[in-house]
């Protein structure tokens, strides 16, 4: 193999000067006279300023993600028409652009032409992760265990790392995050001057082992361990003892882990004044982000600083945090499965994943032509990855197939092997050392060799040597000695397919399920057996091979939750409410037949107040508009609790349909929006937005859908745009329409859990469907969701029971009436039947005379 072109890691030229730009912003969210953090008080302008230059530095279509605007998202370009006529700005304009720099403020005809005014999603983000760091402890509750006195002027934000680190990342490539953890970790090991003792090219940097940064978590510990009055939340100094302790730190605060905080603004702003990444400063300290309960384990924290990242959908939580090398930097991986399986395509989908790091491939195989396995790699790689500025052009840049052709009779296939491995790790040891002395990055593997097709070796030579299980153990030592990740392909139906396992580092099984279920689709698994040098998630997990995506993972549940188990789950919000059930329309102006205007809403004092990151519970016999009920609460807008303004943020809703498909709640949604202007006067209403997943009948499995809505929430959080709230509408149609999620009983105390850890409001809707039959009325679903119902009554805040009932007023009677029964409501008082009726058709609530109404309400 011959040495390839000097490169440079994903993003490595423009991580140093985003870095500085994220600096830049969040000092200017500390400026003096700047007022709160909140996201309608924000200045986007003069946060995007910082980030201009990003608007000239790719060609349209290239790495996107960067400048692109998104409407669903609520975010405009970062490039606008002037930065898209790269040769047609001054030369003045083009050199601070060039060199990473911010746009003056004090150059308002610069600020005109080529600053965004309306938010990025840069801005978006930046603004977001302040909110998160500072004002949710300011506001909430999960702080309110330290002393006010003692944090009252304490100052919370997110490191720059975190926030380059997710607006580098591709939202609806999850994956993608792993190009950028490798750069951003090997920035911190340059920056304080240590690396990881299994690295190959950081000069006379100082190396640090595992025993070192597990005294380095262990001060940590110490820290937030409740003692005294700490209450476990003491901060920390920013560098510690030693270098090891200050980069632990800061890569923590990079994964949101720990917050960068300060004694006042005043510390803060001394801190960013030089608009330059510091890795130690009198200023800075670390607390404990909000609502964390526990670090991440020790192993997995080992994986992320040791390991390679892998950038496929899944793959960071099933290998958790990255692949972890021997310290003989060889790594073997079997990998088993029938014909057609996968086995191919999931070994050049991950060799093609990997090649933005440099890493190139050599695939020897005994099965298929050059040609089509060159056409079959160019298929696996998704399409964003493709305009990604580091993807490379060509699979000839990263991928040498070998056809390995024996003919006549073949008693030594094995020993011939490993004496060809032998010389290629001769080779590669050679080109890896080369590489590190001309300066290339340090990653922990350079070269995957894949052996497409062992058991048919394997298989030709048990057949004349006797000898073959011991040639087989040689062979595997030969692999582990090439100082590369080597991925050997078998069948499943030879006699060393079991015996193979116990020689390898990893072992995978991949199968598919699911044919003989009427009206299922197969279904592809990997099974992870065996990982013999670090922290991982074994067990059988989804995967998938077609679609412009590439290949991806879909983990199991419990590991998902695994992962998220250092976090508190969020508690309601008091300090926020929605009050849209008090604003109704009296029973006798109902009875007018002219078009209602905004003094016809009236406010009731014994409507419901719904409080911020609440789960509501909406059940009911016969079809009740619960759909649309659901979507009025959640798209409302909230007041605050202090003095009953309207919270100026837009509401964004996920629903997640086992009923209707999209038009049905786009038509609801905007027929709601036109009552909320009379609902509402002449107060200013924040726009809201709604997106739906509709899921179509059939052999869902849980799995998958509870990792389409996770992922689903995570691209949302990426834009800097997060839903506001979660719709599950139809629940009952589960136990009708969706066997595997009916069979599988703790789906949905896991999807519950995993919601209660977001910043979302979570609306469930059930209706109670029943036959008239022979023997009486009898349940459509047999009564098999009762225990879920039961227990969503159980665990909800608010519980709301939509019934029936005709309401008449003056002896005249309305249809399309259903009477609203509040059943549990956390904070306040009560008395179940509240008088209050949900018109299905007009989407809005009546009250009866009897209920007590005060005059018009005073608009904003």
């Amino acid at each position: 193999m011959t040495d390839a072109p000097k490169f440079e890691l994903p993003y490595a030229s423009l991580v140093p000067r985003l870095v500085n730009s994220a600096t830049r912003a969040l000092a200017e969210l500390v400026a003096p006279k700047r007022r709160g953090l909140a996201y309608s008080e924000a200045n986007h302008q003069l946060i995007n300023r910082h980030f201009a230059w990003l608007g000239i530095q790719f060609s349209d279509g290239v790495n996107r993600h960067l400048y692109d605007g998104d409407d669903g998202n609520g975010c405009r370009p970062l490039k606008n028409n002037h930065l898209r006529a790269r040769r047609q700005l001054p030369v003045d304009v083009r050199e601070i652009f060039d060199r990473g720099e911010s746009v003056p403020s004090s150059n308002l005809e610069w600020m005109q032409l080529y600053v965004r005014k309306e938010p990025t999603r840069i801005s978006q983000l930046i603004v977001r992760a302040v909110e998160r760091s500072h004002f949710s402890r300011s506001e909430g509750a999960s702080d309110s265990k330290v002393s006010e006195k003692k944090h009252s002027t304490r100052v919370w934000l997110p490191s720059p790392l975190s926030i380059v680190q997710d607006f580098l990342t591709i939202p609806a490539f999850p994956g993608s995050r792993a190009y950028v953890a490798l750069t951003l970790r090997n920035y911190l090991f340059e920056s304080f001057g240590v690396f990881p003792d299994n690295a190959d090219n950081f000069g006379s940097l100082t190396k640090f082992s595992e025993r070192d940064l597990e005294e380095a978590i262990s001060v940590i510990w110490t820290s937030f361990r409740p003692r005294y009055f700490s209450k476990g939340h003491d901060t920390l100094p920013s560098r510690g003892r030693n270098n090891v302790d200050g980069l632990v730190r800061h890569f923590l605060s990079m994964n949101g882990v720990l917050d960068l905080t300060f004694r006042s603004k005043d510390a803060a702003r001394k801190y960013f004044s030089e608009s330059i990444f510091k890795t130690s400063n009198e200023n800075l300290e670390f607390g404990r982000a909000l609502n964390l309960k526990n670090l991440p384990e020790l192993a997995e924290i080992v994986n992320q600083l040791w390991g390679l990242p892998i950038p496929v959908r899944g793959a960071d939580t099933i290998f958790r945090g990255g692949l972890k090398f021997p310290a003989r930097r060889g790594l073997v991986c079997a990998l088993h499965g029938g014909p057609g399986s996968g086995k191919t395509s999931l070994s050049l989908g991950f060799a093609a994943a990997l090649a933005p790091f440099g890493i190139r491939t050599m695939f020897i195989t005994a099965e298929e032509q050059s040609a089509d396995l060159k056409s079959r790699a160019s298929g696996l790689v998704a399409s964003d990855f493709r305009r990604l500025s580091f993807s490379p052009q060509s699979e000839d840049d990263w991928l040498k197939i070998v056809e390995l052709n024996p003919t006549g009779a073949v008693e030594n296939v094995l020993k011939a092997l490993s004496a060809q491995f032998d010389k290629i790790g001769t080779d590669l040891r050679k080109w890896n050392a080369s590489k590190a002395a001309n300066g290339a990055p340090s990653i922990p593997c350079r070269t995957i060799v894949v052996l497409d097709g062992l058991h048919d070796l394997v298989r030709r030579c048990e057949k004349s040597d006797p000898s073959s299980q011991n040639q087989l153990q040689d062979f595997i030592e030969s692999c582990k000695k090439l100082e590369a990740l080597v991925i050997l392909t078998t069948g499943v139906e030879w006699e060393g397919d079991r015996s193979i396992d116990y020689l390898v580092d990893i072992a995978m099984r991949l199968s598919q399920e699911g044919d003989a279920l009427v009206g299922s689709k197969p279904d592809r698994n990997v099974t992870l057996s065996k990982a013999r040098h670090q922290l991982c998630s074994p067990g059988t997990h989804g995967f998938q091979l077609s679609g412009q995506k590439g290949i991806r993972f879909t983990p199991q549940i419990n590991y998902q939750l695994d992962r998220l188990a250092i976090w508190e789950p969020q508690l309601p919000d008091q300090s926020v409410y929605k009050d849209i059930m008090r604003r109704v329309i009296s029973a006798a102006r109902l009875r007018r037949q002219e078009r209602w205007r905004a003094d016809d809403f009236l406010k009731s004092e014994r409507g419901t107040r719904i409080f911020g990151r609440s789960n509501i519970f909406l059940n009911g016999q016969g079809s009740g508009g619960k759909a649309a009920l659901a979507l009025k609460i959640a798209t409302s807008p909230y007041v605050r609790a202090s003095d009953e303004s309207i919270v100026q943020r837009s509401e964004k809703v996920l629903v997640i349909s086992f009923l209707y498909p999209q038009e049905y709640y786009d038509n609801l949604h905007d027929r709601l929006r036109r009552n909320r202007l009379l609902e509402y006067g002449k107060s200013k209403v924040p726009n809201s937005r709604v997106e739906v997943m509709h899921l179509y009948p059939g052999h869902l499995k849980p799995s998958t859908l509870f990792n389409r809505i996770m992922w689903a929430l995570d691209e949302s959080d990426l834009y800097g745009d997060p839903f506001t709230a979660v719709v599950i509408d139809g629940i009952h149609n589960v136990f009708i329409q969706f066997p595997e999620i009916e069979r599988n009983q703790l789906f949905w105390p896991q999807l519950f859990s995993m919601l209660g850890l977001r910043h979302v409001s979570v609306i469930v809707t059930h209706t109670l469907l029943s036959l008239d039959v022979a023997s009486g009325v009898r349940s459509v679903d047999d009564s098999r969701s009762d225990p879920l119902r039961h227990a969503l009554v159980q665990k909800t805040d608010f519980s709301f029971e939509i019934d029936p009932e005709e309401l008449d007023v003056g002896g005249v009677k309305f249809s399309n009436c259903f009477s609203v029964s509040t059943r549990s409501a956390i904070g306040q008082s009560y008395s179940g039947r509240d008088g209050l009726f949900w018109h299905r058709e007009n989407l809005i609530f009546i009250a009866k005379e009897s209920v007590n109404i005060q005059a018009d309400f005073d608009f904003q």
